[in-house]
């Protein structure tokens, strides 16, 4: 039986807000890709999804149009009907990717963005734009692996973690294969150009440019960091001592540190130096751990399935160890020194 625990994590489960023929050579390359697992980030006053928005209903649960040949896509484009599809028509890419829309889609009342998100304006992204400075802005958003060539990379300092997606034209033809990537905006310039931007793999700016409304974009959405709780400080009023930082993988909420509450008998302190503690937590027999949970309302022990769940989101046992060590890209920071896991379920 498992006594003791390195590093003690505690899980919260929350309801996630429903948060690129030349081309299919570079399909497995896409696919591929590695970004950091929190799903918004804040940059400024702003916090933005940092993947590219993959849903086929409006908010209100009405089904929006997928136009795959070229055909249905200039019909809906002239007939002002929303519709979507993936880059290529390939749903392998979605995940990765996200959908390309057309404007009417992100324009139309039912709502195209998740519940307390919306669609950026011209003046959001512009005020994104004021805040990185115009030189290196497209460098700050751009992911730091996946761009082609290797040295067309972003350093991804704003976790914005911007792939290149590509685009579809007003006809249904795809367009740009793996070298850029655009997300409208909700602002019109005119009865038939709507404002967007977007990075490309030859430069480190973001652009901004106006398109005809019923070509095929990526979108991103964003909401007001006033909206979201501060992560960095307390998870709850009534938590106000206990302070953690957090990173969301998958539709699982997780401390991003080790617990470091001293609750007495079971905690052991022994051979740990205060940097130590301070740095890595404390280390807890399963009685202590479970009684530690306790004192943090809406935290919980993980199960050997929630352990599990992360596991295969990560891509099996290899990949998530990988992932989930200090200073990699999920946010996690486990420390693989003397660590041993304990879920709340004990094993013999």
């Amino acid at each position: 039986m498992i006594n003791f625990i390195r590093r003690v994590v505690f899980v919260g489960i929350i309801i996630l807000q429903s948060c690129g023929n030349s081309g299919i050579s570079n399909k497995q390359h896409i696919i591929e890709i590695e970004r950091p697992l929190e799903l918004s980030t804040v940059i400024g006053k702003q916090e933005w999804m940092t993947r590219n928005l993959n849903v086929s209903k409006f908010r209100n649960g009405d089904i929006i149009l997928e136009a795959k040949s070229a055909y249905e896509w200039k019909s809906a484009a002239d007939n002002g009907i929303p519709a979507w599809c993936y880059h290529y028509n390939d749903p392998d890419l979605g995940e990765m990717c996200g959908k390309l829309y057309n404007w009417y889609a992100v324009n139309d009342k039912r709502g195209l963005a998740p519940e307390g998100w919306r669609i950026p304006s011209e003046n959001d992204w512009n005020k994104l734009l004021s805040f990185l400075g115009k030189l290196n802005s497209g460098k700050m958003l751009k992911n730091d692996n996946g761009w082609i060539p290797k040295s067309f990379n972003g350093n991804n300092e704003t976790g914005f973690s911007a792939i290149p997606g590509g685009k579809r034209g007003y006809h249904g033809k795809f367009l740009i294969n793996y070298s850029s990537t655009y997300w409208w905006t909700s602002s019109e310039e005119n009865e038939t150009y709507v404002y967007l931007f977007f990075v490309t793999n030859s430069s480190g700016l973001l652009y901004k440019y106006s398109y005809l409304k019923g070509a095929g974009m990526s979108v991103r959405c964003i909401r007001e960091v006033n909206k979201k709780i501060d992560q960095n400080k307390s998870l709850r009023k009534n938590n106000k001592n206990y302070n953690f930082k957090t990173v969301q993988i998958g539709n699982q909420i997780w401390m991003a540190e080790n617990l470091n509450i001293d609750i007495g008998e079971g905690c052991i302190q022994v051979g740990l130096t205060e940097s130590e503690i301070n740095e890595n937590g404390l280390v807890y027999n399963y009685e202590a751990a479970i009684e530690a949970a306790v004192k943090i309302e809406g935290w919980h022990l993980p199960t050997e399935d929630e352990w599990v769940q992360l596991i295969e989101h990560l891509g099996g046992e290899e990949l998530a160890f990988n992932k989930l060590i200090k200073g990699r890209k999920s946010s996690f920071n486990a420390s693989v020194e003397k660590t041993t896991m304990l879920t709340s379920k004990s094993r013999n």
